[in-house]
């Protein structure tokens, strides 16, 4: 018996409404992401790379980074606790910087006084309390107590 579609055609594709003669039989594809939204993606994750938190024991200052959107820079003198301290992040909450990395802070600090954070598009707020991610938060934590005693010692 013949072949009624005819030798070598495709097989009948079911669409939906307006399948039929005439109609797309071509396959579904997934859409092509964008080389600019690729290169964005590897310049974010390359920002946090180079622009990683710092301590800066001459000038008595501890910079807490991430990327190009935060940058606070809290004078040692003000800490007045750091801990080690795992959280996911939560609700915002007046007078807080969270400074997550996968939803995840590592690192406590609750100020004496209140350091000014300054948005990406330059809104203002006060905080007492910065939540941050630290791959060593450990280190960071005993490198912060040797910088505030030493401080400290030398006032």
């Amino acid at each position: 018996m013949p072949d009624p579609q005819g030798a070598g055609s495709r097989p009948p594709s079911v669409t939906g409404p307006g399948a039929g003669p005439g109609a797309d039989r071509s396959p579904v594809r997934a859409p092509v992401r964008s080389p600019v939204t690729i290169v964005i993606v590897v310049g974010l994750h390359a920002a946090s790379v180079v622009r990683p938190h710092v301590l800066d024991t001459g000038a008595g200052v501890l910079r807490v980074r991430r990327a190009v959107q935060v940058d606070v820079r809290i004078p040692l003198e003000r800490i007045g606790r750091v801990r080690r301290e795992l959280r996911t992040s939560r609700e915002r909450a007046d007078g807080e910087l969270t400074v997550d990395v996968g939803a995840q802070t590592s690192l406590t600090l609750e100020l004496t006084e209140p350091v000014t954070h300054v948005s990406f598009f330059g809104r203002r707020r006060e905080v007492r309390v910065v939540r941050c991610h630290a791959d060593d938060a450990d280190g960071l934590v005993r490198a912060l107590a040797e910088a505030r005693s030493a401080l400290v010692r030398d006032a």
